[in-house]
């Protein structure tokens, strides 16, 4: 399933590279690409829980397409902040066991570049909050990052995800219930915020 989803993202991404003609923003092929390379960081993740090998062979290759992406069109502030979320589950210890240091430090200076870029990316303020949340111990850096990102993009799983994962570290635990069980209404279909919910 991780290979169909990695291969809907490369043809996407393809068809972007093709395409390329400096239109940007939702509802563009470098959009819509840059939304499958996200569902195939998410795939690698899952596939990591029951093998690591797998989940890190297609965050190897999520990897290698952003930053082809970023090569094509340094500008490209999505294709940014996509590689920080991607460095950020490196370091977190998603796909394999690294070394966390050097991959939040690579995440903290993606996202940077990825909002000097255009600060109305979502994931760029998110990948910020999981650097000030797991990196650098700051709770209220974080939750200012988390908010940024969720009043861009108030469905942002990742935002959600470790936001409620953050009112759990600083024992914030209604706070926690409450966007757990915001974050079910918002996406009924999906199993990890009811995981998450649950837990």
């Amino acid at each position: 399933m991780g290979y169909r989803m990695m291969g809907r993202g490369h043809a996407a991404l393809m068809l972007w590279r093709a395409r390329l003609a400096g239109e940007a923003g939702q509802g563009t092929v470098e959009y819509v690409a840059l939304i499958l390379l996200v569902a195939a960081i998410m795939a690698a993740v899952v596939a990591a829980t029951t093998n690591k090998a797998e989940g890190n062979a297609i965050a190897k290759k999520v990897t290698d397409e952003l930053k082809s992406a970023i090569d094509s069109d340094s500008s490209f502030a999505d294709a940014y902040a996509g590689l920080a979320q991607t460095y950020n589950s490196y370091a977190i210890g998603n796909y394999s066991d690294n070394k966390p240091e050097k991959y939040f430090i690579e995440a903290r200076t993606l996202a940077q570049r990825a909002l000097a870029l255009d600060s109305t990316v979502a994931e760029a303020h998110s990948a910020m909050a999981n650097v000030s949340m797991f990196y650098d111990f700051d709770w209220a850096a974080a939750e200012r990052s988390f908010k940024k990102s969720l009043a861009l993009d108030a469905r942002s799983a990742n935002s959600r995800a470790f936001r409620l994962a953050l009112y759990e570290f600083i024992g914030q635990f209604r706070e926690a219930v409450a966007e757990g069980r915001e974050d079910v209404w918002l996406q009924p279909r999906s199993e990890q915020p009811k995981l998450e919910l649950r837990a």
